[in-house]
């Protein structure tokens, strides 16, 4: 029936800026890696993800997205990187976006093969060094935490080298897994056990 709003639909929760995703964006257009962010952003939302792990940071760019996700999730963003400097770039992007100082991400300068914290993970996402010994380390390190039903996010799986080391690791839990061939490459995969 068409008429007034009622009082629980002028309630709803959705407004129009958590639409408009790309504005996490860096500067310089919109690339096919760009379109990675919302699917990981909506994975996140839409399994009510709380603890969420990014390995690799570049320029914090995805992290915005998640730490976005966890605001709304009323979760965290850990955010592991061996380089300083793509902390510093994360930090001043995440500054200016405004999600910085939300106290919903945590940027750690360490080595993701060597440091974990001790919680359970519901999302993580690795996009790390890009080798196969990368990719192990990382797998051994981190999966171990993720919760079964929680998600894994390996991007850049159409490197050879990284497609066959993802392809030896699957093997040690039961997964749910969904491959994406186009740009680099994206693996999610949902851990039944």
């Amino acid at each position: 029936m068409i008429g007034e709003a009622t009082q629980q639909d002028q309630e709803a929760p959705a407004r129009p800026e958590d639409y408009d995703l790309f504005r996490f964006c860096l500067t310089g257009g919109l690339h096919s890696t760009r379109l990675w962010m919302p699917v990981l952003y909506y994975l996140a939302r839409l399994h009510n993800c709380k603890s969420i792990v990014e390995l690799g940071m570049n320029n914090g760019e995805t992290t915005a997205f998640l730490v976005h996700a966890a605001m709304q999730n009323n979760g965290r963003v850990i955010s592991v990187d061996i380089d300083r400097h793509a902390i510093e770039r994360t930090e001043a992007h995440l500054r200016a976006c405004g999600l910085y100082e939300t106290g919903r991400v945590f940027l750690v300068n360490g080595d993701s093969k060597t440091w974990t914290p001790h919680s359970p993970i519901d999302l993580l996402f690795i996009d790390g060094d890009h080798s196969a010994a990368g990719l192990t380390g990382d797998w051994e390190n981190w999966v171990p935490k993720v919760e079964p039903g929680g998600i894994v996010a390996v991007h850049d799986i159409n490197d050879p080298i990284v497609a066959e080391a993802l392809f030896r690791l699957v093997s040690d839990y039961k997964w749910e897994q969904v491959n994406f061939p186009g740009d680099v490459g994206m693996s999610i995969l949902r851990r039944v056990a």
